[in-house]
C-alpha cells in the first residue's frame, strides 16, 4: 500500500490496488505508478485541496490560472463543495453587500475570490497581488485601498474594479480577463488576451459561475 497524505495511518486505511513488480526498470516504474494513481482516481481517493496555496512570494510564476492546481479542469473545479469551507459566515455576507452596493451578481464576485485566494485573507501571490481578492499595489491607489488585508476592504474594492471592467468591456468574460490581465491588455488584443494564465482563469471561474447560477435557479425553481 502507498500511503499519499499527512494523515497518520490508522485503520481506516485499506489497499486499493495492488501492483505487482513485474521489473526493475524505468518504464516498468512509471507504468506502475500511473497505473495507481489512477486506481486512486478510479476510486476518489485523490482529493484536491480546498483552496490554493497563498500567502508565499518565493513561489515560481506559474502560467496557469492562479493558485489552482494543475491537475484540475475547469469542469472539476466547477463542482467543488459550496460555499468553500473559508467562505462561509463573514465573508459571504461581505461579498452580498459589496455586491448589492455595485449592482453584480453576489456568485460572481463569489468565485472570483475563490479563484484568487481560495478565502485566505493574508494571500500573497508571486506578482505581489494582495488579499481576497488579489489586488495588485497599483490598483489599490486607484480603488483607494488602504487596507488589501483587511476582508471588508479588500472585497469592496475588488467588487468595485470588478464592476469597472464590466461597464468597459460589457461582458462578463472580457471583464475576468481585464480583471486577471489588465484593461489594456484586452483592449490591445481586442477580446481574451492570448495568455495561458488569462484563458484558463476565465474558463475556470465561467465555469464555475455557470455550475452555481444552476443550482441556484434549481433551487428556486424547487422553492417555487
Amino acid at each position: 500500500m502507498l500511503h499519499l497524505s499527512r494523515t497518520k495511518k490508522n485503520e481506516k486505511y485499506k489497499p486499493l490496488k495492488n501492483l505487482e513488480r513485474e521489473s526493475d526498470n524505468e518504464e516498468g516504474d512509471v507504468a506502475r505508478y500511473e497505473a495507481l494513481v489512477n486506481a486512486l482516481r478510479d476510486n476518489e481517493a485523490i482529493v484536491e485541496p480546498e483552496g490554493p496555496l497563498a500567502g508565499f512570494t518565493n513561489l515560481p510564476d506559474v502560467s496557469r490560472a492562479r493558485g489552482v492546481p494543475s491537475s484540475l479542469t475547469p469542469q472539476r473545479w466547477a463542482v467543488r463543495p459550496f460555499p468553500h469551507p473559508g467562505a462561509r459566515g463573514a465573508y459571504m455576507q461581505l461579498i452580498e453587500d459589496a455586491a448589492a452596493s455595485h449592482a453584480l451578481d453576489p456568485l460572481l464576485v463569489y468565485c472570483v475570490a475563490e479563484l484568487e485566494s481560495g478565502f485566505q485573507s493574508g494571500a500573497v501571490s508571486p506578482k505581489g497581488a494582495q488579499g481576497l481578492m488579489q489586488i495588485m499595489p497599483a490598483t489599490q491607489k486607484e480603488l483607494g485601498l488602504s487596507s488589501p488585508f483587511d476582508p471588508a476592504q479588500n472585497i469592496a474594492a475588488g467588487t468595485r474594479y470588478l464592476r469597472w471592467m464590466l461597464d468597459s468591456f460589457k461582458s462578463v468574460p472580457l471583464a475576468l480577463a481585464a480583471y486577471n490581465a489588465g484593461p489594456e491588455a484586452v483592449r490591445k488584443y481586442g477580446g481574451v488576451p492570448p495568455y495561458g494564465e488569462t484563458r484558463r482563469y476565465v474558463a475556470f471561474i465561467m465555469s464555475r459561475y455557470g455550475r452555481l447560477k444552476g443550482l441556484e435557479m434549481e433551487r428556486e425553481e424547487n422553492a417555487g
